[in-house]
């Protein structure tokens, strides 16, 4: 799997208009756990052909840096997502953070340090669905290890099909794919524990943001829990929408069903917060 993060569609990408239009609107788009930026590209398509710059950053220790995912710690992603925010917002007069599960936590936490004028989170992961998650500061020092894929049946229709819209084009009747998946590193319990207080950070950090914020979240979702997510929409001081949709965790995945109604809730909460972006010739 390593192999496969070091093509060019997982890496962080740039989408921005050459113009000299200095209010245009700069999104940052923040990914999941695990994930690349590469599941936030149909979000930050739609988002420049309404007309607004679009990034995506990589979280350390993900996509081509998989490699090293168990050696990172909470402070290792704030601090490294801070530091792009701050290039970002320092790039931008106007801008809007848009963080998609544990993306939604890191999100918070940048938010709360400079506020972006709109933020969005996308099934926000703030606690683990587990409820004995709270058990891994413990846990760790007695399970070193989480082997995610060991046992994956590749002939599961129910598999196949997750595979092929999480990872298009991942051939999973080619034996060295299977084996790769199979024989991935596993998680360490220290990493996760990390992880876990990263999204408690996130958590506390809604406190602190002032943005005009929009939530969407699936009531499906058994990853980020909708009630964990409404209790953390409680703190937020300018809640603007709270969008309880059919849907599980993939969000801004477009194999997913539930992508054109994501993409439709964004785009409206973008052009209501820049309303000149109703003007098809802006910019």
């Amino acid at each position: 799997m390593r192999d496969w993060y070091q093509q060019d569609q997982f890496k962080p990408f740039s989408l921005t208009h050459h113009d000299s239009v200095e209010s245009r609107p700069g999104v940052l788009l923040v990914h999941g756990f695990t994930g690349t930026p590469a599941e936030l590209r149909p979000l930050g398509n739609a988002l420049f052909d309404l007309g607004c710059d679009a990034h995506a950053m990589l979280v350390r220790g993900m996509g081509a840096e998989i490699g090293t995912l168990n050696s990172m710690t909470a402070r290792i992603w704030r601090e490294s997502s801070l530091e792009r925010w701050r290039e970002h917002v320092a790039r931008y007069q106007r801008s809007i953070l848009i963080g998609y599960s544990m993306g939604g936590a890191i999100a918070l936490i940048q938010a709360a340090e400079h506020p972006p004028d709109l933020l969005i989170l996308l099934a926000p992961h703030l606690r683990l669905a587990d409820r004995r998650g709270f058990l891994l500061p413990i846990a760790k020092h007695v399970i070193r290890e989480l082997d995610q894929f060991g046992d994956t049946d590749f002939s599961n229709p129910d598999t196949r099909l997750w595979w092929s819209r999480t990872m298009p084009g991942l051939d999973l009747d080619d034996p060295e794919v299977q084996e790769s998946i199979r024989s991935a590193t596993p998680m360490s319990m220290a990493m996760l524990d990390e992880m876990r207080r990263l999204s408690r950070e996130g958590e506390r950090a809604a406190r602190l943001v002032p943005s005009a914020t929009v939530i969407i979240q699936g009531t499906r979702d058994t990853i980020s829990l909708p009630r964990h997510t409404e209790r953390m929409a409680k703190r937020l001081s300018n809640l603007v929408a709270y969008h309880a949709i059919p849907a599980d965790h993939m969000l801004p995945f477009e194999a997913f069903p539930s992508w054109s109604q994501v993409r439709g809730l964004v785009e409206d909460a973008v052009v209501n917060a820049f309303p000149e972006l109703r003007n098809p010739d802006a910019g």
